[in-house]
């Protein structure tokens, strides 16, 4: 029986590891600016995932459920699109025309539908323990604050990630 519950319990501590990380978007500063990756998805605020596949089609991969890997940019205080790539775990690029999803317009587009943060992880992890168990990092991150795809401000945060607990707990059986 200890047996069967230490092997539940370390299954399900650590089933998150065999996910395939995900293809990030890409966020410029300025106009020749440095590049971060980012894990933050603008496009979902325009639209749903099955639209996106509507458009798109229905190639994909493991790292790129989405189908696709925008390029973004903060160009005089606004959030831009620059450009898509369908499938970008192919080898050859596959641009997206940006008639596919906004008709007439061409790119750049001003991301005006997107209200949120943008994430730039910036700092190294520091990694927290409580009681000899890894329970989280701190991280400090630069924060873009966009509403309507204007920027409303930005600095530094610290990031405070903690681990979701995963026990197994007692059913009541009352």
């Amino acid at each position: 029986m200890i047996r069967l519950f230490l092997f539940s319990t370390l299954t399900t501590l650590n089933f998150h590891s065999f996910a395939t990380e995900q293809i990030d978007d890409i966020f410029t500063i300025g106009f020749k600016g440095k590049t971060y990756p980012i894990a933050e998805r603008p496009l979902s605020q325009k639209f749903d995932n099955e639209t996106i596949r509507l458009i798109l089609g229905p190639d994909f991969c493991t790292a790129s459920w989405r189908g696709y890997k925008a390029r973004w940019q903060l160009l005089d205080g606004k959030l831009m699109l620059n450009s898509m790539q369908k499938n970008p775990c192919e080898r050859k690029f596959n641009p997206v025309s940006s008639g596919d999803f906004f008709g007439t317009q061409e790119y750049p587009i001003h991301a005006d539908w997107f209200t949120g943060k943008i994430t730039l992880m910036v700092g190294e992890e520091s990694y927290r323990y409580e009681n000899g168990v890894q329970i989280g990092y701190d991280q400090d991150v630069f924060v873009f604050n966009f509403q309507n795809g204007k920027l409303i401000s930005k600095g530094m945060e610290e990031l405070k990630y903690r681990y979701k607990k995963r026990f197994l707990e007692p059913k009541d059986e009352h």
